[in-house]
């Protein structure tokens, strides 16, 4: 009896033994039909040593052994300068990622290896071969014995958050170091296993960031920027179907790298579909992230007013500034344009049978009398209007074929032909050209800056100048220049083509006199947005969805041309109750106006996470003018008064509240306007104002 207690205390103490030894290496144990699979974290073994030489090399095998980190053997070499060559085969059984190197030869041989002698094996099963050559020292003839030592060390990932740099592996132990050259270090956070580290733990120097042992996956994190928020997480769009609507319905908060753009300095990121991750508070209004430029700056569309809770969660007619006409009549090639010049409006003459008159291919200009040329005349409307819809362009409405005013046919139907007066030796081509010019602002166009001028001003200085396309270049129709193709029919522009036929968007501009700018056109840097980005976004022609994050059950107005059909010019629009790329005429009715924005690339997020509950808040910091009296390098942020400047890290120059106004803390110094009045310490600071100093006794 005691024997049996003694004997059932030792496999009792056995037992507890093992399941301690075991809790000791196992990460992982899995059982299936009763059989227990083990695996460590790290486990690599060499699992298989081939000799490769035959007996032409003069090098006599003689033995070899491996272990689960070393090979050893010896070899007789009868000749010089030959070698015996072994391929190794490392597994790893293990958990984690580990790095295989040769550690040591104990016995001095020459060697080398014919590929890689270091690298990683992939966890659970992956392998590794190495050939090593084995060379007598100094390549001489004998017997020679050898013995290398392999090591295998686990590795972790490098990561680099809001930077643009490629990820990268480090090995437990050693050194890291990566070089971050567009960056201070006081831009960058570095953070080891999960923790941050002090600057003490890692040595900077000219960019370039060294972590001397490392024991944990790294990450290097950036400033924290739109751009950078859209960079992390893209694909390339090779495979986007813009004429599909397939998928555009489940949330998807990755972005899509514009292919052909993917290798510039600054590529294209884009959201498209249900995206709920682009929210963005800026200037105490809301937008949405639409994508970034080809400077490197994120454009956004206006989507109304926060609410009492910090959320933007606005549909509706509160993601708009209000409604507007897109211009104030429909009749002219002109209206088409966000802005335009000359006006030519299309009239109208109802055709009969039975008054001769004569049309003509072209048209001359001689003293002051237009002169059709290749004419052909007819008083049979009903049958001849074919022919000179195929062929004829110009008539005088006459038989003579000559006038002191011509009429372009721009459009024809059964019962009328609709038209373009010309005068003055004006023919088509510079007609069209006057009324291309950017000299008039478009009634949504203004719209747009009088919102911008009450609300937005204080923000210009971190504005980009985008470039803002009003693609006015048509494909097809009436408006072209071409001869060949001054088709007697509608005009169709190019974006109609891209976006509903080809459903291939661009965001290039096709003429120069399409691209809006501040010294271009625009009074500031704010417009709307074209229909090319509608589509990329999920709201196109075909591919669309009221799940993208464009729609507002709103109808609203882009800023691209479509068509002039008869007598009316179209603009693209997008279609409120199923946020469909669709088109309306440009004088008829008013519309929803979401002006759009670019921040520049520098604007950094404060705080959020970009959903509707927690938008992006964008830490604005603009440049404050402070010349006049030499400073430089001192900031504010708009909306301020000069007291919470004061009492803010921007006052970095020692200014003080003194009773009503703001003074130098140490001389009897006041700050100024431009018209040399004090300012009031109440008063907000004004971004387009230049503030001096002035000593008052």
């Amino acid at each position: 009896m005691k024997i049996r207690n003694v004997l059932s205390t030792i496999i009792l103490i056995l037992v507890l033994s093992i399941t301690v030894g075991f809790s000791a290496f196992v990460s992982e144990m899995s059982i299936s039909n009763l059989v227990a699979e083990v695996r460590l974290n790290e486990d690599v073994r060499i699992t298989s040593v081939e000799y490769l030489n035959d007996e032409s090399y003069n090098v006599i095998f003689n033995e070899f052994d491996y272990d689960t980190d070393s090979i050893m053997g010896n070899v007789t070499f009868n000749d010089e300068n030959i070698a015996a060559t072994y391929k190794i085969t490392f597994t790893n059984f293990g958990n984690v990622d580990s790095y295989v190197e040769l550690m040591e030869n104990e016995t001095g041989v020459n060697f080398e290896f014919s590929d890689s002698s270091e690298g990683v094996i992939d966890s659970l099963g992956g392998t590794k071969e190495m050939t090593l050559l084995v060379l007598s020292p100094d390549y001489g003839v004998g017997k020679y014995d050898f013995k290398f030592n392999f090591n295998f060390s686990r590795v972790f990932n490098v990561s680099y958050e809001y930077l643009n740099y490629d990820n990268d592996i480090a090995v437990e132990g050693k050194s890291y170091s990566t070089y971050i050259d567009e960056y201070g270090i006081e831009d960058i956070t570095v953070f080891m296993g999960g923790r941050q580290l002090s600057s003490s733990e890692y040595l900077y120097d000219s960019g370039s960031i060294s972590i001397s042992n490392v024991n944990g996956d790294i990450v290097f994190r950036g400033p924290k920027t739109l751009n950078a928020v859209m960079r992390m997480n893209s694909v390339l769009d090779t495979n986007v179907n813009f004429g599909s609507s397939t998928g555009l319905d489940v949330i998807n908060n990755i972005t899509y790298t514009r292919s052909g753009t993917e290798n510039d300095e600054y590529p294209i990121y884009y959201y498209r579909g249900n995206v709920t991750a682009n929210n963005v508070i800026f200037g105490d209004f809301c937008w949405k992230m639409v994508r970034t430029t080809a400077t490197g700056g994120v454009k956004l569309i206006y989507n109304g007013v926060p609410a009492a809770d910090g959320s933007c969660n606005n549909t509706g007619t509160a993601s708009q500034i209000g409604t507007s006409t897109f211009n104030e009549s429909y009749r002219s090639f002109a209206y088409h344009g966000y802005m335009y010049g000359e006006v030519y409006e299309v009239a109208s003459r109802e055709m009969t049978d039975g008054e001769e008159i004569m049309y003509g291919v072209e048209v001359d200009y001689t003293g002051d009398t237009y002169t059709l040329t290749d004419t052909f005349s007819t008083s049979d409307w009903t049958n001849d209007q074919d022919t000179i819809g195929a062929s004829y362009y110009y008539t005088c409405f006459n038989s003579s074929g000559t006038c002191d005013e011509v009429y372009y046919i721009n459009h024809l139907s059964k019962k009328s032909i609709n038209y373009i007066t010309l005068t003055s030796g004006n023919d088509l081509v510079s007609v069209l050209v006057r009324m291309l010019r950017n000299q008039n602002s478009s009634i949504v166009k203004q719209a747009v800056d009088n919102w911008y001028l009450n609300n937005m001003t204080n923000y210009t200085s971190i504005l980009e100048n985008e470039k803002w396309c009003s693609d006015r270049n048509a494909y097809s129709g009436g408006w072209s220049l071409n001869p060949s193709n001054r088709m007697l029919t509608d005009t169709y522009y190019g974006a109609y083509k891209r976006n509903s036929i080809d459903y291939g968007p661009s965001l290039d501009c096709s003429a120069a006199n399409n691209m809006l700018y501040v010294g271009n056109g625009l009074t500031y840097p704010v417009a709307l947005l074209t229909a090319d980005e509608l589509t990329l976004a999920g709201t196109g022609y075909t591919g669309y969805s009221n799940k993208s994050f464009l729609y507002t059950g709103e109808h609203w107005w882009t800023m691209t041309p479509w068509s002039f059909s008869s007598n009316m010019a179209y603009n693209a629009v997008v279609s409120g109750a199923s946020a469909k790329l669709s088109y309306s005429g440009v004088g008829l009715i008013s519309l929803g106006v979401r002006p759009a924005i670019s921040l520049i690339p520098e604007m950094r997020i404060s705080d959020g996470d970009g959903s509707v509950s927690s938008p992006y808040h964008i830490k604005t910091k603009i440049a404050l003018d402070l010349s006049y009296y030499g400073y430089g390098d001192v900031y504010y942020e708009p909306g301020m008064t000069w007291e919470e400047w004061v009492n803010s890290e921007y006052n970095t120059i020692g200014f003080v509240v003194d009773g009503d106004y703001i003074a130098d803390e140490y001389y009897s110094n006041y700050v100024e306007d431009s018209s040399d009045v004090r300012v009031l310490a109440s008063s907000v600071i004004n971004s387009s104002e230049t503030y001096g100093l002035r000593m008052y006794i």
